[in-house]
């Protein structure tokens, strides 16, 4: 009986070291983004160890990046969704404090709805999201972040906006909780889909407000890549929005570089293409946001002429920097100064999600560029008060500041002191 114990153990050990192995060589594949390599490995993993909870994980977020971004593109599918969602809570029952599986349940939830929209199917993309933030995909501090960027935008604004973390939230903000339907928020890493830009130009049955556009139905399907040097590209200002801006300037150059190289020529992507055209036959007339989250490439050189405007930033037809106008201090602490918008920050103790929570800097982000944008104009009463407000309502008790941000606040907190 003793041998048969201990022949059980060590094949048990040997199955704990083989996962292990596995698991590494699947991280490799994962740093390579060769994820139906990595998938192998962790399938093979998970039945050596079906206890092991990280292994699960890995195995679920790698299926949902094999099956939406890598080839082959297999896409949306019940089965392969169901699948996803199953590893993550397989991981989930091991380990209640993997928090990273909320995430990638709000993506594949997200991929769900996506799919739901694309089929014009209102009620299926409705259901969707309720399913996610059900699941704990989005979670009570998320949707509040998200309440916080609607409101950042003008009436009737355009939304640009960055990753999952950026688009579902807001998505059920605006189609459950019905907040600022006005806002139309287009999903920058999707610009290249066809069918996303047909929904865009014809909205959805006052559902989603359609977006001003010149192309025919044609020319959006056919749109593809085109040859491209840096030129400056014009964009005219009209008077009224010069008023409403506050500005003299009566066009916009825009420096538009090319993204895509091959060989010694150099091309515009779809994305690109689609941003200019969209920013051309709005002329003006829509607020264009967008939302922190948008990574350096989704801002297609415009970084100049994006200005802070709560937790967004704000298209506008003058460059920010040369005219000291990198923040709209009204729109920025109208947000900041109201305690009502902080209610949920606290929900993030027991709701954290380690991959997505840093998007909580951004208020911080707001806070300080408030803070140093007061300080500039002699208004150190109010700098000292939205500092404050930034120790107050996103407390590090709560969500610790990064490391490298510590002697910039450091110095910040004794340009405060020294101005009392």
């Amino acid at each position: 009986m003793n041998r048969i114990i201990l022949v059980s153990l060590f094949l048990a050990m040997c199955n704990l070291l083989i996962a292990q192995d596995l698991k590494t060589l699947a991280n490799k594949e994962i740093d390579n983004e060769n994820y139906l390599k990595a998938v192998s490995y962790l399938e093979q993993a998970v039945v050596s160890n079906p206890k092991d909870s990280e292994a699960w994980y890995l195995l679920g977020h790698c299926l949902h990046w094999l099956y939406y971004d890598s080839v082959p593109f297999t896409g949306y599918n019940q089965h392969a969704s169901d699948r996803v969602l199953d590893c993550l809570q397989k991981a989930l029952a091991r380990d209640p404090r993997l928090r990273n599986c909320y995430g990638v349940i709000g993506s594949e939830y997200g991929a769900r709805a996506v799919n739901e929209l694309q089929s014009g199917n209102r009620s299926g993309f409705i259901n969707q999201l309720r399913l996610g933030q059900k699941a704990g995909g989005y979670p009570d501090w998320l949707l509040e972040y998200a309440r916080n960027t609607l409101n950042s935008c003008g009436q009737d604004a355009i939304l640009f906006a960055g990753g999952d973390a950026d688009v579902f939230p807001v998505w059920y903000c605006q189609f459950i909780e019905n907040v600022r339907t006005d806002v139309t928020l287009i999903p920058v890493a999707l610009l290249d889909r066809p069918w996303l830009i047909l929904l865009l130009k014809s909205g959805l049955n006052d559902f989603i407000q359609p977006v001003a556009m010149t192309w025919t139905r044609e020319q959006i399907m056919d749109m593809h890549i085109t040859k491209w040097m840096t030129q400056i590209v014009d964009l005219p200002v009209p008077l009224e929005a010069q008023h409403r801006f506050d500005t003299i300037d009566s066009s916009l150059q825009w420096v538009l570089t090319p993204d895509i190289q091959r060989n010694d020529r150099s091309f515009l992507s779809v994305n690109r293409i689609i941003l200019l055209g969209l920013l051309t036959a709005n002329n003006w007339h829509r607020p264009v946001h967008f939302t922190l989250g948008c990574q350096p490439w989704m801002l297609s050189d415009l970084n100049n002429h994006l200005q802070l405007h709560g937790i967004t930033m704000e298209f506008v037809p003058f460059l920010t920097e040369v005219t000291g106008k990198k923040i709209n201090i009204d729109a920025t602490t109208r947000v900041l100064k109201d305690a009502n918008n902080f209610q949920k920050v606290a929900t993030l103790k027991n709701q954290n999600i380690p991959s997505i929570s840093p998007v909580l800097n951004n208020y911080r982000v707001a806070y300080l560029q408030a803070c140093d944008s007061l300080l500039h104009s002699g208004d150190f009463k109010s700098a000292c008060r939205i500092f404050d407000l930034m120790e107050a309502n996103v407390p590090e008790s709560v969500f610790p500041m990064p490391d490298g941000w510590k002697n910039e606040i450091d110095n910040l907190r004794e340009r405060i002191k020294a101005s009392r």
